[in-house]
């Protein structure tokens, strides 16, 4: 007589040749045997059956459908045939770990009051090695703590799925007391299955990473990033919430939303009354949806429209208001969209196939810089490939720096399916916070500070400018979003901005291609679709933080909060584009003294923090590649307390006997200097050395720099070295054109150094649209008598 397995292996294919050997081989290798795999091929077209047929083990079951019925068919029919004690679930392209089902029946088999366990997941990619893309749909399938079971149907209700469905296993009577899948879901019946399961029983995630969920190239998962996917998992999620409806218990209720169902007794009415209210208080189309359509039912009935008005002073008048004020098919947005100037001018050019139409070409420069944001914000909206190429050879008859708007059209042409368009009010954090009575701490009071306008060479020296620096604190935000390469934080419809960038409105970046419209009433940003959960983390990522400048200035210096705090349990969330650049991780890695770990933060997509630490700016330089921005001096702000830490942390005090003369080229850089060989030659002839720094490490720069007595430069990236370098140092910086704009002036005075401005003569015929990127020729005699006086004071 054969003995009934301990657990029966469930494995639903489709399609899945390329991979389904190595999910049954991982199942295999389990140092727990006592198990039958059954599996249930849905209708495959390509060769999956033979795969699975090669293997020659007599647990393997398998089942065929003649057609393909969707996974919770085939998954269905795995349960109904299982004979194990307990159930495990896998996708055919995902991977057990080996100690698996070891520990999750040891776990369950210890702690009998547990309905189903889970783990913790790795993602992989088709060729399993680590799939690193924290803006991934599954990314909360790495990190994720336990909750009771209230708690989760608490977080399922405002939220989605966050366990991996194939880390699952769970009690066959536990399995059957809750039922099967549903048939009518095709991608969210995990979602549909956990909600019922914990209405029920307590779930477990074991916290180890004992899964392999594999992320399919070309949008090989259900679960994939397209329209059709997109469209119809907002519909299955709608009809999932109508679970809640079926929670009868005024006690179960309470548990779930403490303190709704607290004064009510158990009128069915009533009960559906509360969850459609509950449902648009969230942020969601999808919930608001679902609520608008509950009320709508409820007042169809006479009896319940009494029973609304004297209970809850609810009538049909406000049904008129919520349905109107709730925008769930996001009218409002097309409509602004639509009524745009830029829109206009799109249905323009989306009819022209004469590329060379002079009026068309004529109105374009006309609107030259509108231009560069069309490209950059409604390729994301509105335009299909072939009108998106047709634009993109209008660039050179509009302007000549073609490179520029090449980088930016590849940038933004992307796939609108998965990108999330919204208006959002503008709100400071600081009035946030307050609002919120959210926990916020100032380590540094708001101070009054000199700001130093750049001196000339040739003009008396300007006196310095006296600025209200904001204070300096750290507060902690709850389930906000925030979006890779951007300051802008993202609470439900409304966008946070510092202090000292919220009244500016002409100061909002467009650099990272993500604020494409704004007024001081709202913005519109642009942004990956789907949030990634991040249990927590240190925001130590925003806009432009990949540049030298920005990253040593303004990002590097947060750190002294965090050191101040001792936030040692939270992680630091960094922009990928960092780390992906060796000098700047270095000078993370040196300055990371309290070993956060990092999860990078990829450029334009959007997370969900749900516990947010934010340390305020110590530093702000506005950031903007609009050329007619007016920069002032007062547009840079640049904190004592920063530089010191800097100086601090970097070991800068101390006194060296070198004083090297060094002069900074920039290989490549848009801030030309068209006499570059006149000018190295001179400074070679007062015996200049010729550097680099792009090509240094951070280590070397730093080295470098608290060697040097004398800088030449052009203003740029390379020039923040000047932070590095003794007191008294004195810096030459080359400009294209005169602005009287204080990043670098400031951080001299405040350091002691003395700095001196060049400006040079830009060619009239550079259409550069970046005005300060413009080439231009260096007055050498200027120059040399600037050198000169150096060298007599020294």
């Amino acid at each position: 007589m054969n003995m009934k397995p301990k657990i029966s292996v469930l494995i639903p294919t489709y399609n899945s040749s390329d991979f389904i050997q190595e999910t049954i081989d991982s199942v295999l290798k389990q140092t727990f045997q006592n198990f039958e795999i059954i599996i249930t091929d849905d209708g495959s077209t390509d060769n999956t059956i033979d795969q699975i047929k090669t293997i020659k083990d007599p647990r393997i079951t398998l089942y065929k459908f003649n057609q393909n019925r969707g996974i919770s068919a085939a998954l269905n029919n795995c349960i109904v045939k299982s004979q194990g004690e307990y159930i495990a679930t896998v996708g055919s392209d995902d991977i057990f770990c080996k100690y698996k089902l070891s520990k999750q029946i040891d776990y369950l088999e210890k702690n009998s009051s547990i309905g189903a366990s889970f783990t913790l997941a790795e993602l992989i990619d088709d060729k399993g090695k680590p799939y690193h893309n924290y803006s991934h749909l599954y990314d909360s399938f790495i990190f994720q703590e336990n909750k009771q079971r209230h708690e989760w149907l608490h977080f399922f209700f405002s939220h989605t799925n966050v366990l991996c469905a194939s880390s699952l296993v769970i009690r066959k009577n536990c399995q059957d007391d809750i039922g099967l899948y549903d048939e009518r879901l095709l991608q969210m019946q995990d979602f549909d299955m956990w909600i019922r399961l914990c209405m029920k029983y307590e779930i477990n995630i074991l916290q180890e990473t004992l899964t392999k969920y594999r992320i399919r190239h070309n949008n090989g998962n259900i679960s994939s990033h397209t329209l059709e996917n997109q469209v119809r998992l907002k519909f299955e999620h709608k009809e999932i919430l109508k679970n809640f409806l079926n929670i009868y218990s005024r006690t179960e209720l309470n548990a779930i939303f403490p303190g709704v169902f607290k004064d009510t007794n158990d009128d069915v009415r009533i009960r559906t009354y509360l969850i459609a209210r509950q449902a648009l208080a969230v942020e969601s189309n999808i919930h608001q949806l679902f609520g608008i359509e509950l009320l709508y039912e409820l007042l169809k009935d006479k009896n319940i429209k009494e029973l609304l008005n004297k209970q809850f002073n609810f009538t049909i008048n406000n049904l008129y208001q919520i349905a109107g004020r709730n925008d769930v098919f996001d009218l409002s947005n097309f409509h602004k969209i639509t009524s745009s100037k830029f829109f206009q001018l799109w249905q323009i050019l989306k009819h022209t196939e004469k590329i060379q139409d002079l009026s068309i070409v004529e109105l374009l420069k006309k609107i030259k810089y509108g231009f560069f944001i069309l490209i950059s914000s409604v390729f994301n909206m509105l335009i299909n490939t072939s009108f998106a190429i047709r634009l993109y050879k209008l660039t050179p008859l509009i302007c000549s720096s073609e490179q520029r708007i090449q980088h930016w059209f590849y940038d933004t042409c992307i796939d609108p399916s998965i990108h999330d368009i919204q208006y959002y009010n503008l709100k400071s954090i600081k009035q946030h916070i307050k609002e919120k009575d959210l926990p916020y701490r100032c380590l540094y009071p708001s101070i009054k500070q000199k700001v130093y306008p750049p001196h000339y060479y040739g003009e008396s020296k300007k006196e310095p400018i006296t600025v209200s620096l904001p204070e300096i604190y750290v507060s902690t935000l709850k389930n906000v979003n925030i979006i890779g390469g951007n300051n802008i934080i993202l609470s439900n419809t409304t966008a946070l901005l510092e202090e000292i960038s919220y009244f500016p409105f002409s100061r909002l970046d467009l650099r990272s291609h993500i604020v494409i419209q704004h007024s001081q009433k709202n913005l519109v940003i642009d942004c990956i679709k789907d949030a990634t959960i991040i249990k927590r983390g240190i925001m130590f990522c925003g806009t432009a933080s990949y540049n030298y400048y920005h990253w040593l200035i303004e990002f590097l210096p947060e750190y002294h909060l965090i050191e101040k705090l001792k936030l040692s349990k939270y992680p630091l969330l960094v922009d990928e584009e960092v780390l992906n650049t060796p000098q700047l991780k270095q000078s993370l890695d040196i300055i990371n003294s309290l070993k956060l770990p990092v999860i990078p933060i990829k450029k334009n997509h959007k997370y969900l923090v749900q516990e947010l630490v934010y340390p305020s700016q110590m530093s702000w330089t506005a950031i903007n590649i609009r050329p007619y921005l007016n920069l002032k001096s007062t547009d840079s702000f640049t904190s004592v307390a920063a530089l010191q830490y800097l100086q601090d942390k970097l070991n800068l005090k101390k006194i060296t006997s070198k004083k090297r003369k060094i002069y900074i080229a920039r290989n490549g850089s848009l801030n030309r200097r068209f006499n570059e060989t006149e000018i190295i030659n001179l400074l070679q002839k007062y015996n200049y050395e010729i550097v680099n720094p792009e090509l240094l490490t951070f280590s070397d720069q730093v080295e470098l720099f608290s060697q040097t007595k004398v800088i030449v430069a052009a203003s740029g990236g390379g020039l923040t070295n000047l932070i590095f370098t003794p007191k008294g140092a004195k810096i030459i910086c080359l400009m294209n054109t005169k602005v009287d704009f204080s990043s670098f002036s400031n951080l001299a005075e405040i350091l002691e150094k003395e700095m001196i401005f060049l400006e040079g003569t830009i060619d009239k015929k550079d259409q550069t649209p970046y005005y300060y990127q413009k080439g231009f020729q260096v007055n050498i005699q200027k120059l040399e008598e600037i050198l000169k006086r150096i060298e007599l004071v020294d």
